[in-house]
């Protein structure tokens, strides 16, 4: 199998994936490193570690591009992500290796994983079942996350590589078309990454434009999901509200924010606490996240 790592600019985080990968109780594997135009000491830090294969991009291309280099560059029957910023827990590879030899008809394995906030706050995140993957993927982004999936290597013959356009978005947009086009998903309910969560949040014009190219690349299946699909797009214009509130950048984010109310008003309550934090600076949200209540309305509204 075959382990693709995209970096630029992470020297300071990548020897910390590459040694996750090292400790995993599955060894049979390949590493590539994608060297997205790096101007930091990536190949320095590189050095201390054997049997990395090291690609190089002479300029910046994004995440995307990356991560199709990364592929076109690797041989194994399976392939998973990993950031340089994020780590796999030991038996991460093992398991869905495991998972995959087990279900031939399963083309993509996914996992929960663990969140881990700039405050050191772990959030875990473990899933339902899902029934319908066409249909969750439309509205929600989190199982997306570049170090969850291992996938064969014909889900690339059947739905292409990432999306280069997409500086934002783009495994969610991969992992929406590959349900699209079949590649079966199956999912793991153990917490086999740790994601890191940087404090700098990208410009919401960089998230803005994400939003409305995802939104208008996946329109015809927005509209075959009649009312869900409303749902999803209204989704997506609350979280630019909160992108150009954490900005303070108000009036663009009241344009979104009447912009999802028009769209579908409905979402689950956590979203409004969401938006009242920001614009009071207090903590609701994760106050009412704990209680009785919001448990009983996010059943309601999901």
């Amino acid at each position: 199998m075959s382990v693709v790592i995209p970096v630029y600019n992470h020297a300071h985080r990548v020897g910390s994936a590459v040694h996750s990968v090292l400790s995993q109780t599955y060894q049979d594997y390949e590493i590539v490193v994608v060297n997205d135009g790096s101007t930091d000491n990536i190949e320095e830090v590189l050095q201390q570690f054997n049997n990395i294969k090291l690609v190089h991009h002479k300029t910046n291309k994004g995440r995307a591009a990356a991560r199709n280099t990364g592929v076109l560059a690797t041989a194994g029957e399976y392939i998973a992500f990993l950031d340089a910023d994020d780590e796999w827990m030991p038996t991460k590879l093992e398991t869905q290796v495991n998972y995959l030899e087990a279900h031939k008809d399963i083309a993509i394995c996914l996992t929960g994983y663990e969140m881990i906030m700039p405050t050191g706050h772990r959030q875990k995140m473990p899933y339902p079942k899902i029934k319908q993957w066409d249909r969750y993927l439309l509205k929600y982004a989190g199982l997306a996350d570049g170090c969850v999936p291992m996938l064969r290597r014909s889900c690339f013959e059947k739905v292409g590589l990432q999306d280069a356009a997409l500086v934002w978005h783009e495994n969610w947009d991969w992992l929406l078309r590959a349900a699209q086009e079949s590649c079966s998903i199956g999912y793991i309910n153990e917490r086999l990454s740790l994601i890191f969560k940087s404090k700098n949040r990208p410009p919401a014009l960089i998230r803005e434009a994400a939003a409305i190219y995802f939104i208008e690349k996946h329109a015809d299946l927005f509209i075959k999901h009649g009312l869900y699909g409303r749902s999803a797009i209204s989704l997506k214009w609350y979280s630019l509200t909160l992108d150009f509130f954490y900005e303070k950048k108000w009036k663009k984010g009241m344009l979104y924010f009447f912009r999802a109310m028009r769209t579908w008003p409905f979402q689950h309550p956590g979203i409004y606490f969401r938006l009242l934090d920001v614009l009071l600076g207090t903590n609701i949200a994760a106050s009412v996240k704990k209680s009785n209540f919001y448990t009983h309305f996010k059943r309601i509204f999901k």
